[in-house]
């Protein structure tokens, strides 16, 4: 690893990526990766670590147009979740597979919660084909969440925000709403999860909730789970 090496912070990944563009960028992924230009094989996973329950994976993946490998290296811990805190940390470590050197090394919670983000994002513009922006009902109040807002917002995809707690503890909610206002500019509210329902039509449920979170959906409801 030499001097030019790049280093590249949450707070970095956070300011330096275009919303946009990574909803693009992703869907191109998925196309090279369908094409086989894009190579990745099933991750390799430690389970047992730590609290018991900590476990660390690793990603590897090799773009042929760029002649670039990676591996994601992440470790969770699904007991810090209920602490209130993140589960994963993660990082990218990017290498130059004709040059044989390692050219950078990624903080990877927000490049993995955008990512998703731009999943979801791409779902739904599919189900949009030009029709109005939605009514987004997101279940869960953490980064995932946030995240979710930020790209929905940017990409025009959404045109308010309602939030649950999966827990029920509307309190979260609230924060997580008032957040999404202030980094969107979208109106964004708290509810309960059953009163959710009434107010959406698409719904994200970015939680860490082992349980159904609900019991029937409306039939105009579309739900993507991230």
């Amino acid at each position: 690893m030499g001097a030019d090496l790049i280093w590249l912070s949450d707070s970095d990944v956070s300011r330096l990526l275009d919303p946009v563009l990574l909803i693009d960028a992703v869907e191109r992924g998925l196309l090279d990766h369908a094409a086989g230009l894009v190579r990745d094989i099933d991750a390799v996973r430690m389970d047992g670590l730590g609290s018991g329950e900590a476990y660390l994976s690793v990603f590897p993946a090799h773009d042929a147009t760029s002649q670039l490998a990676s591996a994601k290296v992440l470790f969770g811990d699904p007991s810090r979740a209920l602490q209130g805190k993140a589960e994963i940390d993660a990082v990218v470590v990017v290498a130059d597979a004709t040059g044989g050197s390692i050219v950078a090394v990624i903080e990877a919670r927000q490049m993995t919660a955008l990512r998703t983000a731009a999943m979801s994002a791409l779902a739904i513009r599919g189900f949009m084909r030009g029709a109005a922006p939605r009514v987004v009902g997101v279940v869960g109040t953490g980064v995932q969440a946030i995240a979710h807002a930020r790209l929905l917002g940017a990409a025009g995809l959404a045109s308010r925000f309602v939030v649950a707690s999966a827990r029920g503890d509307i309190s979260r909610a609230e924060r997580a709403a008032n957040v999404m206002t202030e980094s969107t500019g979208i109106s964004a509210s708290a509810t309960t999860l059953a009163a959710l329902l009434e107010q959406v039509d698409t719904i994200i449920t970015a939680s860490l909730s082992d349980k159904p979170l609900f019991d029937v959906l409306p039939d105009q409801c579309s739900v993507l789970a991230v």
